[in-house]
């Protein structure tokens, strides 16, 4: 905009303020909507979040008992390896217990 203004740039500048309340309006009203459907679709996200987060849960459960079985089972071998020692070797010298 020019620094001198003569009374048409006034109008026309009332116009343009005018044009730009109408589309701000409109545009508000266009927002809304999008905004709700934003929030709708993040509702949705968070549900599938809480999903995938309780099935991580489960699956850790899992993991760790697959890992306590894992360690039982080779604390089972190594008993076995000892039990083996002993009886080859009747002197006991390779039994760490």
């Amino acid at each position: 905009m020019q620094q001198h203004k003569t009374p048409n740039s006034l109008s026309a500048a009332a116009a343009a303020k005018q044009i730009l309340l109408m589309y701000r309006q409109h545009q508000t009203q266009d927002n809304l909507q999008q905004q709700q459907q934003q929030q709708e679709q993040q509702q949705q996200q968070q549900q599938q979040q809480q999903e995938q987060q309780q099935q991580q849960h489960q699956q850790q459960e899992q993991q760790q008992q697959q890992q306590q079985q894992q360690k039982e089972q080779q604390q089972q071998q190594q008993q076995q390896e000892q039990l083996m020692n002993s009886c080859s070797n009747p002197k006991g010298q390779q039994q760490q217990m």
